[in-house]
């Protein structure tokens, strides 16, 4: 049965889906642990599902990463205080001192992410670095021109679908249960359980056709939904050097805080071995996390007058 973790009485809540034993102890041993921290501090509620939402019976099901779909309606019919909701995929990291989103936005749209604008590196440069160096160092046989490069129009046309101008990341996405409720579920309802996409049946393209083509979604800043697999190309490819078996070192948790140190949500999505990275304990226990991330917060948010203090020395 679906599970409050955290009440409140604001309306807001954060909402996590997690259908197998392996997701829940996921979630229960590390997603929650930031989850709570962020949505104590901002009077946020987090509502966890622990079953999927439609009988493997029907001709319209399809596996649970499709099902989020239906979470508006399941909790306009079984929890009349939560009226606006943010669904978070359960590898997500929540810097606790980031900016309450229920503040930031109005959840009178869908609220997505882009994969492909508005972020601090190219979709191109940031993909073909991730080829490159799982070439490199994971796999010699690894293709270096997967759909893990493929464009718009590529992405698009490969599901028959009409192409569209953007692509979000379907793990992070947020509206208002009354005036979304019945559009996803209608959209769920169009595709069948033998449907077919790029990523084996799961939904990640059809989500963004059906909320790109309503034209009812807001654009929210990338922070909320920062993409590891990115990070690492980007800014820790030397972590690529040792295949990522050293998964709970004291540098991948450094690495990982540092991300987090300038980003909201911390999504590691994937399978590859980068993903496995959510799983050091190191981060979760780590000073970030109880201490520096609410220190700063708190100098950021001062207003200051700055003025010429001499020559300030550096002292061993």
């Amino acid at each position: 049965m679906s599970k409050i973790v955290v009440k409140s009485n604001s309306g807001n809540f954060l909402v996590f889906f997690a259908t197998s034993k392996k997701f829940l102890n996921t979630f229960k041993k590390y997603t929650s642990i930031s989850a709570k921290l962020y949505a104590k501090k901002n009077n946020i509620g987090i509502l966890l599902i622990d079953h999927e939402l439609i009988s493997k019976r029907e001709k319209f099901y399809k596996k649970p990463t499709w099902q989020k779909w239906l979470i508006p309606d399941y909790i306009k019919e079984n929890y009349k205080n939560i009226k606006n909701f943010f669904y978070l995929d359960c590898d997500i990291i929540i810097n606790p001192s980031a900016p309450n989103i229920f503040k930031q936005y109005k959840f009178d749209k869908i609220l997505v992410t882009s994969v492909r604008k508005n972020m601090p590196y190219t979709f191109e440069e940031a993909t073909k670095k991730i080829s490159y160096l799982r070439r490199k160092y994971l796999n010699k046989n690894f293709p270096l021109d997967t759909s893990l490069v493929m464009g718009l129009d590529e992405t698009y046309k490969y599901h028959n679908l009409k192409t569209q101008n953007d692509e979000f990341c379907a793990g992070a996405f947020g509206c208002s249960v009354k005036v979304f409720s019945n559009f996803f579920k209608k959209s769920f309802f169009k595709y069948k359980s033998n449907i077919w996409s790029i990523t084996g049946g799961g939904d990640q393209t059809h989500f963004n056709y059906e909320i790109i083509k309503s034209k009812k979604f807001r654009l929210i800043d990338y922070k909320y939904q920062t993409l590891w697999s990115f990070e690492v190309a980007i800014k820790y490819p030397f972590l690529y050097k040792n295949h990522f078996k050293k998964i709970n070192s004291r540098l991948v948790a450094d690495c990982v805080s540092a991300s987090l140190f300038s980003s909201w949500f911390l999504h590691f999505a994937g399978t590859w071995p980068d993903s496995k990275c959510f799983f050091n304990k190191k981060i979760y226990n780590d000073s970030f996390f109880k201490k520096y991330f609410f220190e700063f917060q708190k100098y950021n948010s001062k207003k200051l007058t700055p003025k010429p203090r001499g020559v300030i020395k550096f002292k061993q």
